[in-house]
């Protein structure tokens, strides 16, 4: 079935070439810029788990990356959208917003949509450009797979990105947790937290 021709010129649809030459298309906002895949390398070869891979490792991980550009206020993923992929700030910083609050501010190397990769879940929150340009790079979920089957080391080096990354998140809570805490003398508010902090430490998949 054909798209409506006004339906179709209000979406902007990036293309992605795997090995096999096969085109895969994500739908993302009008204002959202794809630059030049001749600049890939020389911007994120030094940044955060791409430091770590040899000439040959990154090139079979180069096919499967853009680096999207985003104006201060733009959406880059909303809550409830599936990401399709791994984004990792480049530069800039992007807001993680959740029913009109803020939960966090981004920063270079830090990453956001390893839900859909990891549980192959929707955004939980938006995640919001917070500079002008805010550059992204963006790993195709698809890609990511193939490199599973195609070469696990790089794929091994991805999601232990995540843990280590995951893990000092976690750190950080369990530290801010502690100084809240210990700060509040009101009993009620004090079993409130110990409730969240009980239904939190048994969350499952």
């Amino acid at each position: 079935m054909r798209e409506n021709s006004n339906s179709s010129k209000s979406k902007k649809l990036l293309k992605f070439t795997s090995d096999k030459n096969k085109k895969r298309k994500i739908k993302r906002r009008e204002k959202m810029e794809v630059l030049k895949r001749g600049g890939i390398i020389s911007k994120i070869k030094g940044t955060g788990m791409f430091r770590f891979l040899s000439n040959e490792e990154f090139e079979g991980l180069d096919k499967f990356i853009n680096i999207l550009s985003f104006n201060e206020g733009e959406v880059i993923i909303k809550e409830g959208e599936r990401a399709g992929g791994l984004f990792i700030i480049l530069e800039g910083k992007v807001k993680v917003i959740k029913d009109n609050i803020e939960l966090a501010t981004l920063v270079k190397e830090e990453f956001f949509g390893e839900g859909d990769i990891l549980m192959s879940s929707p955004a939980s929150a938006s995640a919001i450009a917070a500079s002008s340009p805010t550059e992204i790079i963006y790993i195709i979920k698809g890609g990511i797979d193939i490199l599973e089957k195609q070469n696990p080391k790089i794929a091994m080096l991805i999601y232990k990105y995540f843990a280590k990354t995951i893990f000092a998140r976690l750190v950080a809570i369990d530290r801010e947790y502690v100084r809240i805490y210990s700060e509040i003398q009101n009993k009620e508010i004090r079993e409130k937290l110990e409730s969240i902090r009980e239904k939190v430490s048994r969350s499952r998949l």
